[in-house]
């Protein structure tokens, strides 16, 4: 996955989730980290990158992210209020996984980490 910087992570794709928000069809891909993968701690740990309507006024420019856990079943919920800003919407020292173009909501995500710039 590209990033915002020199270090790059590596994520594969792990699932693609369906679903409709304010009668738009939605699709997202889901990614899993190959380093934590293989960690008991975190094999379950999935991460969601997303733009939405939002982006770039009232969320940060270059999108937000999502830890979710591989579901038990087939359903999985998306809690948005838990959405967060990567590091580097905080100081450009970071390196972070820039969102892919196919994780681009049609839809206002009003919810999680909202943005103001201080640097």
């Amino acid at each position: 996955m590209a990033a915002t910087g020199p270090i790059v992570v590596q994520y594969r794709s792990y699932a693609l989730i369906e679903f409709e928000l304010d009668g738009k069809a939605c699709q997202l891909t889901l990614y899993q980290s190959k380093e934590l993968m293989n960690n008991p701690e975190y094999h379950d740990h999935l991460f969601l990158p997303f733009t939405d309507q939002t982006t770039g006024s009232e969320s940060y420019g270059g999108g937000r992210y999502l830890d979710v856990r591989i579901p038990q079943g087939e359903t999985m919920w998306i809690n948005f209020n838990l959405a967060y800003n990567p590091y580097c919407a905080y100081s450009n020292r970071y390196s972070c996984p820039r969102v892919p173009a196919n994780n681009d909501l049609p839809v206002a995500i009003k919810a999680g980490v909202r943005f103001e710039s201080n640097y």
